[in-house]
């Protein structure tokens, strides 16, 4: 089993630095990237201009890998607790059938528990007193107690007492965990790590959250218990495959059934919460700056261009007695790429922001709000970089074309972002 274990890392290293190695299939991944960004926003049409600069292309595709394995990260740390914890009390717990499906039980009713009744006096507090750190506070402290003795109950009832420690051969000094209150009391606790660490998966989520017409406080805080059983779920997907798969037939095995499963995850992930794929697509592309999301000032020359192309009620355009033969517009770089640079009036982070939230209360809604940014992205126009100059210094005494007042309103719901 050794020898085929070598040779199978010995194989994947080989593969993976020759695909790292070849420039194709490192182009390929980054015009990929960029081609979903451009589909997302509606302007596929600058594809072919956009592609000519191939070391960003290199560094697109790093980046993006690295957000990817961070975003898995994020979603996954539930399960890598849950069997890191199996690890170092396996022999305390004993290994029977069973106790892969006990122990992942444990951890998702811990989750719901805690993260059910932490909403809940949330509620309460922000309906009795809002604003209020310390009852606030207390009520973290509260859930996490009542959590805790749910915790230890299941492990009494179902980990340890299905425990064959007959098979272990324990010797006369030896105390098996059943019998070690203080052991229980601590291992219980260990088993809240992954609904603790859930807050992760749940700040992505619940960002990306719009309730929409549903503005009943007890109709969201089920909406959110829901969503909180559904990541519970999921996020101990690899756990189980992990915990299902015989112990005879080796690591191997294990680690091919919860990498498998991992992948399923992901695809259900992405699936139910769909501006997922923008937020890391557009993550990546956003840190090595070919996107930013952004309002800036920039300065163009009469001579190439005519302050008529850009209606001042969108692109706050104005013209400065002491700047001649030059105006100024406001505008937000969408994609900077090489030569190319699309920017787009300021009205377009309205239409963005929209697009990359989910209303539970009408789910059809997503579709909607991404064709109106399409839409929207048709006033944008594509600039040469030597045709546009950065000019974010504000100077006095502007002439408006037409004066517009800029406008970006965020709702959030307050009692879902206490958790961050």
């Amino acid at each position: 089993m050794e020898s085929m274990l070598e040779d199978i890392k010995g194989s994947i290293k080989g593969n993976v630095y020759v695909a790292l190695k070849s420039s194709i299939s490192i182009s390929a991944i980054a015009i990929i990237i960029i081609w979903f960004y451009l589909f997302s926003v509606g302007r596929q049409d600058i594809f072919l201009d956009a592609i000519n600069n191939i070391p960003s292309l290199i560094v697109i595709v790093g980046f993006s890998i690295f957000l990817f394995v961070f975003f898995v990260s994020v979603f996954m740390f539930s399960s890598l607790v849950t069997i890191w914890m199996f690890k170092i009390y396996q022999k305390e717990i004993a290994n029977y059938q069973k106790v892969g499906s006990h122990l992942t039980r444990i951890c998702v009713t811990n989750s719901i528990v805690f993260w059910g009744l932490l909403f809940a006096l949330f509620l309460l507090v922000e309906k009795t007193i809002p604003s209020n750190g310390y009852l606030y506070t207390a009520s973290l402290i509260a859930s996490t107690l009542v959590a805790v003795a749910n915790s230890l109950r299941m492990v009494s009832k179902r980990l340890l007492l299905a425990s064959n420690f007959k098979d272990l051969n324990i010797t006369k000094t030896y105390v098996p965990l059943h019998n070690k209150r203080g052991e229980k009391w601590l291992f219980s606790t260990m088993l809240l790590a992954p609904a603790w660490v859930q807050i992760f998966p749940l700040m992505f989520i619940f960002s990306r959250l719009d309730f929409g017409d549903i503005h009943n406080d007890y109709v969201q805080f089920g909406m959110a218990l829901l969503l909180v059983l559904i990541v519970s779920l999921f996020t101990m997907l690899p756990a189980v495959a992990w915990f299902s798969t015989p112990q005879e037939r080796g690591v191997l095995y294990k680690y091919r059934d919860a990498f498998l499963a991992m992948i399923a995850t992901l695809f259900i992930i992405f699936t139910l919460f769909r501006p997922f794929s923008d937020i890391v697509v557009g993550s990546s592309l956003r840190l090595i700056g070919v996107i930013d999301w952004n309002p800036h000032h920039y300065l163009l020359s009469n001579d190439k261009f005519s302050a008529g192309l850009f209606p001042g009620q969108e692109w706050n355009t104005r013209t400065y007695h002491t700047v001649p033969q030059r105006f100024f517009i406001t505008g937000v770089p969408i994609f900077t790429l090489g030569n190319v640079q699309l920017i787009c009036p300021t009205a377009v982070l309205t239409f963005r922001e929209r697009s990359m939230r989910e209303d539970i209360s009408d789910l059809s809604s997503h579709q909607r709000r991404v064709k109106e940014l399409k839409h929207y992205t048709i006033n944008c126009h594509l600039l040469s970089k030597d045709d546009v100059t950065q000019w974010d210094t504000e100077l006095s005494e502007p002439i408006y074309l037409e004066k517009v007042k800029m406008r970006y309103n965020d709702k959030m719901i307050r009692m879902l972002h206490l958790i961050k």
